[in-house]
């Protein structure tokens, strides 16, 4: 139990991590070209479609509070 802040910092670590490496590569092929010839519906519509996945974020985001978590954890550890 001593221990169990400092895991869950490096597993927030972790998932940061991870999301950032997933979201990079799910991300790598998708360029958004614009051509001077397209209307400005077709750019616009070019520009709002969704093509990523939230799933990366959800997991960076839960990697940052597991780090806060910790970080909090140990303050309270560390105060009381």
């Amino acid at each position: 139990m001593l221990a169990a802040p400092y895991f869950l910092f490096a597993i927030g670590i972790g998932l940061v991590l991870l999301g950032l490496f997933w979201g990079a590569i799910a991300g790598s092929g998708k360029s958004t070209f614009i051509d001077p010839r397209l209307s400005d519906e077709d750019i616009e519509r070019q520009l709002n479609k969704s093509d990523g996945s939230a799933a990366p974020g959800i997991m960076m985001l839960i990697g940052l509070v597991a780090i806060l978590f910790s970080v909090a954890w140990r303050m309270i550890r560390f105060f009381v």
